[in-house]
């Protein structure tokens, strides 16, 4: 098993070029071992991380033998790049230091047959940046798929979801002030998603049930809770609610009580106590990212249904991690410090792979 490693601190042309020739590097040694070689990229925010491993993607379905029948399961896994960014673009999200930053890690492995075809792939996805649903820093934006939603979506769409046009109208897209950014073509991405969306599988019931979800993410950022007689929260105008309620498929009152009321179970008992409107507000962030999160797993989960490769003989496999690159903002959160802990233990690996194990090397061979 063997890994190639790169630190992503290139420019356009040379990243493009070092990409290809660690794919190829790592296509050739697996056809001629027959073992699974992995292609570690690393890197600070906005380094070219994510790009670099599009082009190795890209180099594989160009290179590699293709055949028609393989030639879906190769747009598949080509095309999960913008799926899963947008959706996080789902992935993906405008910061200081990136415009499209991705904002979850992801491991791809794409999987060869003895002859070195593409047969088949997996994604796993991990530490998706939830916190950045209900709040952004100054300059940056939630994820891309909100605003590629508004400025892309068809007038019907948006008009059954309950939505309007303009991203400021919405606080969970307008607290970075950044909602409607000129750098970035929110509705061109769009239609890049829907084509991608339709290669892979996604039925219209499908679509409609994730872009209900996403809607009803924006809604729950515009309820506004205010403070009764007793200190209790309540919500004044529940037109939100109401949407809500209907996008999800639950009952207006049973939601506006989760996000009103808590409950506290002790063996038999159970009591129902009123929340103030600071904690409601929390159970309301709370709940979307929670909704977010879960829908983004089913996503990826969704292609991966799209991807499996139901032939049980042995496959050899080159494995692709794409993950956060270090991150030092103003005020770091507890994502950061998972992301900068997992950078620090890929550095540890890097160090042990070439400088430790080279040390090591020369003092088999006496050599100080």
């Amino acid at each position: 098993m063997e890994e190639a490693i790169t630190d992503g601190h290139f420019g356009i042309s040379a990243y493009t070029n070092k990409s290809y020739a660690i794919a190829d590097n790592a296509y050739r040694m697996m056809c001629a071992e027959l073992n699974n070689h992995f292609i570690l990229i690393s890197g600070e925010s906005g380094a070219g991380k994510t790009e670099a491993s599009k082009k190795i993607l890209q180099y594989f379905a160009v290179t590699c033998p293709m055949t028609e029948s393989l030639q879906i399961a190769r747009d598949r896994l080509l095309l999960s790049n913008p799926v899963l960014e947008v959706r996080f673009r789902n992935g993906n999200a405008k910061t200081l230091r990136n415009d499209n930053s991705s904002r979850f890690g992801k491991y791809m492995d794409i999987q060869f047959d003895f002859q070195g075809i593409p047969v088949g792939g997996h994604i796993i996805s991990y530490l998706i940046e939830k916190s950045r649903v209900v709040y952004q820093n100054q300059g940056e934006r939630n994820f891309h798929i909100f605003y590629q939603l508004l400025a892309g979506g068809e007038v019907e769409r948006l008009a059954h979801l309950g939505l309007e046009r303009d991203p400021r109208l919405y606080k969970y897209l307008s607290q970075g002030h950044h909602a409607k950014e000129s750098s970035l073509n929110d509705k061109n991405d769009w239609k890049t998603v829907s084509n991608a969306f339709s290669v892979i599988d996604f039925t219209k019931a499908d679509l409609e049930n994730l872009f209900g979800i996403i809607a009803s993410v924006l809604h729950l950022g515009n309820i506004c809770f205010e403070e009764d007689p007793q200190g209790c929260a309540t919500v004044p105008d529940t037109h939100e609610i109401k949407w809500i309620a209907k996008l999800l498929g639950v009952c207006p009152s049973v939601l506006l009580d989760a996000l009103t009321h808590r409950k506290i179970e002790a063996k038999t008992e159970e009591v129902i106590c009123p929340l103030t409107p600071g904690h409601s507000v929390y159970a309301r962030d709370a709940m979307a990212k929670a909704v977010y999160g879960r829908t983004f797993t089913w996503l990826v989960n969704k292609i991966n249904s799209s991807l499996v490769n139901k032939d049980v003989t042995k496959k050899t496999v080159i494995g692709l991690l794409d993950i956060y690159g270090f991150e030092v903002f103003d005020k770091n959160g507890f994502e950061q410090f998972c992301i900068n802990y997992c950078n620090e233990k890929l550095q540890q690996l890097l160090i042990e792979r070439t400088l430790k194990a080279e040390q090591a090397e020369y003092e088999m061979e006496g050599i100080e």
